[in-house]
């Protein structure tokens, strides 16, 4: 299990650092599944964790820089 969880973050963090790169470059259509993705997977290793809730709010903010373009 630790294995799973340390691979987790890890992709996390990756798909985090992605997204916000496209999100810096105007890009929200493209950060967003980033943004889904961290989200899914930290909302099944630890719903409700600081780092669940980074992702739900990178999220948030993709998709309201989409719906105001």
């Amino acid at each position: 299990l630790a294995e799973v969880v340390l691979t987790s973050v890890l992709r996390s963090d990756a798909l985090l650092a992605r997204g916000r790169l496209h999100l810096r470059a105007g890009r929200p259509g493209v950060a967003q599944p980033c943004f889904e993705q961290a989200e899914r997977g930290w909302a099944e290793v630890n719903p409700g964790s600081v780092w669940h809730v980074e992702a739900q709010e990178a999220l948030a903010e993709a998709q309201r820089a989409i719906a105001s373009a």
